[in-house]
């Protein structure tokens, strides 16, 4: 879906936008990536300052709205040492939300990723954890409660029943291999099928997942306790998420801060590299700074908890004004399965 752009925004807006800087707005370019339905300008001043809004209203998206609230929460909380946009203005009439931050002077990431590029990034994603542990921001949630609607993708699926063979991808190496069996969160067999969920969303699933589908409702159950930590984590690292500088990677779109161990975001982040032409996930687990010491098992449980999100998102149907968000998505999902693949070992 295409940006807001600057004049086509509310007068209020825009008004208060310059009231906030202090000057007339000469120039406004909208930014391309992403996935908000609403604006992201960077401003030029009359008085040569710059700055950047973001601003979305409720319909074009009703979630996006409570997004940017929470995003101006967390980034009024921000410490100047955590490497992200300082904050400059709030703007909130019920319909329209807006904020203002000081204009990052960088680029994202080139695409495809370039190694020297993404061990930039992975050694700064070190050094964010190091600096956001224990968390510097108070009443943020864990990443357990944060996402624990999200990350319940196989469960999901499984509360569904049992999903029918579905043919192999000819490229897929693990094959009929055994299914193992799923207990639900109150030790019990499958339960009503929870309500807004249809059966067809099975049929959409690949042989290798619907043969495996009770192991990987009970894997994706350990996640919660496995990313249990007091870090303050970004929890939606991608390469539109970020921009390179002359002094460093600039973090940015903060809505999902919440508390965990830090090589969480390193395995939400991993299968969007290989979306973009980078490595494989596992490289860049091996390479990242964050990820020292983590536990396999605890791992593979995230892994399992991120490819079942990707997967079952992928199938459902688009967002209101997000259009395109459902293909980015399943672009991650085949990476996230593979990695998940290798590291169960399941065939």
């Amino acid at each position: 879906m295409p940006r807001v752009p600057w004049v086509d925004l509310p007068a209020s807006v825009r008004d208060w936008a310059e009231r906030s800087l202090g000057s007339p707005v000469a120039a406004a370019a909208s930014q391309p990536g992403g996935f908000s339905p609403g604006a992201a300008c960077r401003l030029r001043l009359a008085d040569g300052r710059r700055a950047f809004l973001k601003a979305v209203s409720a319909s074009a998206n009703p979630h996006s709205p409570g997004m940017h609230r929470r995003e101006g929460a967390v980034a009024a909380a921000l410490p100047p040492d955590v490497p992200a946009p300082a904050l400059l203005g709030q703007y909130d009439d019920g319909e329209w939300v807006a904020l203002l931050f000081a204009d990052v002077d960088g680029v994202p990431p080139a695409e495809p990723w370039q190694l020297p590029q993404l061990g930039q990034v992975l050694d700064a994603m070190a050094e964010l954890h190091r600096v956001c542990t224990p968390s510097p921001v108070e009443r943020v949630p864990s990443v357990a409660d944060y996402l624990a609607e999200d990350l319940s993708g196989w469960r999901k699926f499984a509360a569904l029943g049992p999903a029918s063979p579905q043919p192999d991808d000819p490229a897929d190496p693990h094959r009929d291999g055994p299914a193992g069996s799923y207990q639900d969160a109150n030790g019990g067999p499958h339960q009503d099928r929870p309500a807004g969920l249809h059966p067809d969303l099975l049929a959409g699933l690949d042989g290798w997942s619907a043969r495996h589908l009770d192991r990987l409702a009970e894997l994706e159950s350990r996640w919660p306790a496995a990313a249990a930590g007091t870090t303050l984590l970004h929890s939606d690292v991608r390469a539109d998420n970020m921009l390179i500088t002359d002094e460093g990677v600039v973090f940015v779109d903060w809505p999902h801060a919440c508390l965990g161990v830090p090589w969480f975001d390193v395995v939400a982040f991993a299968p969007s590299v290989a979306m973009q032409g980078g490595p494989d996930p596992e490289w860049v687990l091996r390479h990242a700074g964050s990820a020292d010491g983590a536990d396999p098992d605890a791992v593979t449980a995230v892994v399992a908890a991120v490819a079942g999100y990707f997967t079952r998102q992928a199938l459902l149907p688009d967002p209101p004004g997000l259009p395109t968000v459902r293909a980015f998505q399943a672009a991650q999902g085949e990476p996230a399965r593979a990695w998940l693949r290798r590291r169960t070992g399941w065939r």
